[in-house]
C-alpha cells in the first residue's frame, strides 16, 4: 500500500515494493520484439504523425495539412490514398504503441525519442546483438529484432508501412536501449 508518507525520493530509492511495481510495468526485450513483429505482420501504411490510426479522410487531410512539406514525392500521398482502411504508423509509433508511451511525454519525433527515451547508447558498429534495441539515424528510428534485421515504418526502399528490413540497408548511426524495456541479461 502506498501512502503519502512513502512518496518522494526515499520511497523511489528504498522501497522493495516500488522496485517490484516498476519491474511489473516493464516489458522484456523479447516481449517488445514480439509486439513489434505483430504490428509488422499486419497490412499497414505509412503516415507522418500516425500512431496506429485507420487511414480515412480525416487522417489523410490531417497528414496533408500538417506534413505536406515532408511528402516531397507526391506519389507517397497517392500511396496513402490507396491504403484506406489500413492502420497507419510513423516510425515512432513502433515504440509508443507497444510500450504505451503517451505521446504527450515528449516523443513527437524520432530525434526526441532517441534523446529522451534511451537509457544507453552505442555507435551502430559497437551495438550489441540484443533484440529490442532501438536503432537511429537522424529523423528516423527502428527496432532491432536480431539476426541483422530491423522493423521500421517507412516510405522508402519499396516499403510503405511497417516492414522488416536489413540493418545494413540503411545508414543507421546509433543504437539505444529503451526506457520501459527490461533487457534480460543486461549488457
Amino acid at each position: 500500500r502506498i501512502t503519502s508518507s512513502m512518496s518522494g525520493g526515499n520511497f523511489a530509492r528504498k522501497s522493495k515494493n516500488y522496485r517490484i511495481l516498476w519491474r511489473w510495468l516493464l516489458v522484456t526485450n523479447l516481449e517488445f520484439v514480439e509486439k513489434v513483429k505483430q504490428i509488422a505482420s499486419e497490412d499497414t501504411a505509412f503516415a507522418f504523425g500516425a500512431y496506429g490510426e485507420i487511414v480515412n479522410d480525416g487522417l489523410f487531410v490531417r497528414t496533408v495539412r500538417n506534413q505536406s512539406e515532408r511528402y516531397h514525392d507526391k506519389s507517397n500521398l497517392t500511396r496513402l490514398l490507396d491504403c484506406y482502411g489500413k492502420k497507419a504508423y510513423e516510425c515512432t509509433a513502433l515504440f509508443t504503441e507497444p510500450l504505451r508511451i503517451a505521446r504527450n511525454e515528449g516523443i513527437p519525433n524520432p530525434n526526441n525519442l532517441y534523446k529522451l527515451w534511451s537509457t544507453r547508447k552505442w555507435l551502430i558498429e559497437d551495438m550489441p546483438d540484443i533484440p529490442g534495441l532501438g536503432v537511429y539515424l537522424y529523423g528516423h528510428v527502428g527496432v532491432y529484432i536480431g539476426n541483422g534485421q530491423v522493423i521500421e515504418s517507412t516510405y522508402s526502399g519499396g516499403n510503405f508501412g511497417v516492414a522488416a528490413t536489413l540493418l545494413h540497408d540503411k545508414p543507421w548511426t546509433a543504437a539505444f536501449a529503451i526506457k520501459g524495456v527490461d533487457y534480460e541479461g543486461g549488457f
